[in-house]
Order: C-alpha cells, then structure tokens, then sequence
C-alpha cells in the first residue's frame, strides 16, 4: 500500500526540479545540493539557496562557467551581486525589499 500526503508529493516533485538545474553545473554546486539535503533542510530552503548560488555563478561569470569557476570570483563581484538583489518583482508586479537574512 503507497501511504503519500500532498506535502510530502510536493516536496519530492520541487526537489526534482532543483536536482534537473543541477545537471550541467559544477560538482561544486551538485555537492552544496546535497550538503543541504543530508543537513535536512526544508526544500523551500534548498530551492532558495540553490537557486541564489546559480544566479551567483551566472551573475559572475555571464553564463561561461567552467568547473573551477569559483576561483575567478573575486569580493567585488559578490558585493555587486548582493546588491542586484536588494529588491525583485513579486507576483503581483510590486517592488519589494528582500531581507539580509535570506541574502545572508
């Protein structure tokens, strides 16, 4: 008998998701994925952190990462980009002011 719940459904499918943008980026990236699920954190929170650390690479590389890539990011880059996200567009189109705990 498969014994589920639409939590438990959720979570599989969101972790799914982030395992699928793991793909074609750095072990080093795949391997934070995991620590943060062996750690078992919630998968709002790996999603989050996973996906703030993609945009990192992104952001620092314009998209030509190699494996190393976090050898060439230097504290300028990392300050600009926590200052690119200060603020985002939500849902319903409002400016909103994103808290320096989740940029933490």
């Amino acid at each position: 008998m498969k014994i589920t719940n639409g939590r438990l459904e959720r979570e599989i499918k969101e972790l799914k998701k982030v395992r699928s943008k793991l793909d074609n980026s750095p072990k080093v990236i795949r391997d934070y994925y995991y620590y943060l699920e062996g750690a078992d954190k919630s998968y709002n929170t790996i999603k989050t952190y996973v996906n703030y650390v993609l945009n990192l690479m992104d952001y620092c590389t314009n998209g030509k990462y190699d494996e190393y890539f976090y050898n060439k990011i230097t504290s300028s880059m990392v300050n600009e980009y926590m200052s690119s996200i200060r603020y985002k567009t939500n849902s319903h189109g409002e400016t909103i002011k994103i808290g320096n705990g989740i940029r933490a």
